[in-house]
């Protein structure tokens, strides 16, 4: 547990064998990041069990979901979860090995929230993300963005990514300079990483991002199971004015990935007058 000013802001709690779960309060508000270990095809009952409970004894809403693992046993296993939910739906990423019919459930990570009001964010008629707010900003994670068109050009996917990240973010009241971390799941990453960067560089330079704040990023070389060249999850925040800031946090040792034409911050800190991350 970590405590600063005297408040109590992080526990993390081993639920069950292969269910650990960290939990952050502020504000009213306690977030739940939940990671469950792997499970054999037709064994991810017991895992699904423990997610259900937890969720339902905590009662976290879903804000956003990653599956790592073969398509079936993963559609299966999120059914079985959703369909605990009622009505609430929530978007999620699957990603899988080189062998897209493997029949195995790696592991599943998910983030929620309890206290706190959610609103959904909808791209193309699907929900694509939520949103909530506390007294100094307003959230918003976006899941499983992807290209419209799979037929395109890798890069053309990429640029399609993008402008649907930036469509979602619209819907949300908020626009590109407001994102402060993005997940990129790329499909045989080393084969066109370069052209890849190239376009992220364009569509950066043509909203004016390397004129405000970079986003931190992580860029992953993995299969999507729905066969885009990639798919995205877009973090997001919008300052309230109270105390509240953001700022990008330098790697002295590595040095700023600008430096090597890829456009991302090593790490961006949020800072709240009691916390920061």
């Amino acid at each position: 547990m970590k405590i600063r000013n005297n408040l109590p802001v992080t526990v993390r709690k081993i639920v069950a064998p292969g269910l650990i779960a960290v939990q952050i309060s502020r504000d009213g508000i306690v977030e739940h990041y939940i990671t469950a270990g792997s499970a054999k095809a037709g064994n991810y009952k017991s895992t699904l069990k423990q997610l259900s409970v937890y969720l339902k004894e905590t009662g976290t809403q879903v804000l956003s979901h990653f599956v790592f693992g073969g398509p079936e046993t993963s559609g299966n296993f999120i059914a079985g979860i959703q369909s605990g939910a009622g009505s609430r739906k929530w978007p999620v990423t699957f990603v899988c090995g080189n062998n897209p019919k493997e029949e195995i459930l790696s592991g599943t990570q998910l983030y929620g929230v309890a206290g706190a009001s959610v609103t959904p964010v909808c791209l193309d008629g699907r929900v694509s993300g939520w949103c909530y707010e506390d007294k100094d900003m307003r959230y918003c994670l976006l899941n499983d963005i992807c290209p419209g068109d799979r037929g395109l050009s890798r890069v053309e996917q990429a640029r399609d990514t993008f402008e649907n990240m930036e469509r979602a973010l619209i819907a949300a009241d908020l626009d590109f300079s407001h994102v402060v971390r993005t997940w990129l799941y790329l499909d045989d990453m080393c084969a066109w990483y370069g052209a890849f960067n190239q376009a992220r560089d364009l569509f950066f330079r043509e909203r004016k991002v390397f004129e405000n704040i970079i986003p931190a990023s992580t860029g992953i070389g993995v299969r999507s199971a729905s066969g885009p060249a990639l798919v995205a999850s877009v973090f997001a925040v919008k300052l309230k004015g109270n105390g509240a800031y953001i700022r990008p946090v330098v790697s002295p040792l590595q040095g700023s990935a600008t430096d090597y034409k890829s456009s991302f911050s090593r790490a961006i800190e949020i800072n709240f007058p009691d916390q920061r991350r």
